[in-house]
Order: structure tokens, then C-alpha cells, then sequence
């Protein structure tokens, strides 16, 4: 069983920053480097799984757009869908949210699930640690929402 809890700001912080520091190491970035001025005006999305924190995201306001990034899932909970399931609540919730476009910055390699929910590469390859990440963005209204099934929906 799982539910997801969600955070804002600094308030409550703890969980989402254990997590994000996971995340860091794994991405070859010093903790120090991982937290910004970002993490006090965004919404963070976490999933526990039986009470045990599987993954990890923030979501918040930049310019005429939405921000989706930090994604991060532990590798023990991969099998249960973790990492979609939050991208499509964020992806729900930011669809409500003022600004024209939903922005990712994803990890290279990791781009095919953005990609079926409409996100196309909008900006040049950038590089922090040991990972490259390439910026993809998608107009509010043009997530596809797609099922297992393969059957796409608007």
C-alpha cells in the first residue's frame, strides 16, 4: 500500500530533503549543491510505501511556466511505478496552475516517459555531477494522457 504526501516550502522539509540527498549522490552532486531557492516557494511530492519513503519531486512557479524536477525513486520501489505515478500527478496539478507550459528538466536516458505525455527537448544539454540533463517542456493543454492500454487521451 502507498499513499502520497505533500509538502510545501520548507515546511516539513525533512523527508523530501533525505530523499533529494539520495538523489544528489546518486547524480554525482554535492548535497550543498543539490538545494536551492526554489525548494522554499515549491510544492513537494513525496510517495511512501508501507511508511517507508520510496520517491521524491518538487513542482513550482518559473516565469510563464510551470517547473517539474528532481524526480527521484529508490531503486527498491522502482517495480511498483512510483516515478510515472508522481509525474501524472504533477503533470494533473499543473495543468491548474497559471503559465502556458509545463518545463522537466530530465536526465538523459530517462526521456521516453515525458515524451509519451507530449514533452518534446526545448533547451541545449546541460551538465551537474555526473549527469547530463536535457529541458523538455509541453503546453498545459498538451499533455497526452495514456493508459497501459496504449490509448491516448487528451
Amino acid at each position: 500500500m502507498f499513499i502520497t504526501k505533500w509538502t510545501f516550502g520548507n515546511i516539513d522539509f525533512d523527508d523530501a530533503r533525505s530523499l533529494r540527498e539520495l538523489l544528489a549522490d546518486s547524480q554525482g552532486i554535492a548535497h550543498e549543491n543539490e538545494f536551492d531557492w526554489f525548494d522554499t516557494i515549491a510544492a513537494h511530492l513525496m510517495v511512501l510505501h508501507e511508511g517507508a519513503l520510496a520517491s521524491v519531486a518538487r513542482m513550482y512557479p518559473d516565469g510563464d511556466y510551470t517547473r517539474i524536477d528532481k524526480l527521484f525513486c529508490k531503486d527498491e520501489y522502482k517495480q511498483y511505478g512510483y516515478y510515472e505515478l508522481m509525474l501524472r500527478l504533477l503533470l494533473f496539478k499543473a495543468q491548474t496552475l497559471a503559465g502556458g507550459y509545463i518545463v522537466c528538466t530530465v536526465p538523459e536516458g530517462e526521456q521516453g516517459l515525458y515524451q509519451q505525455f507530449g514533452f518534446v527537448a526545448s533547451g541545449e544539454k546541460i551538465k551537474r555531477g555526473n549527469t547530463e540533463f536535457i529541458e523538455y517542456r509541453v503546453p498545459k493543454d498538451g499533455v497526452r494522457w495514456f493508459s497501459m492500454c496504449k490509448e491516448e487521451h487528451k
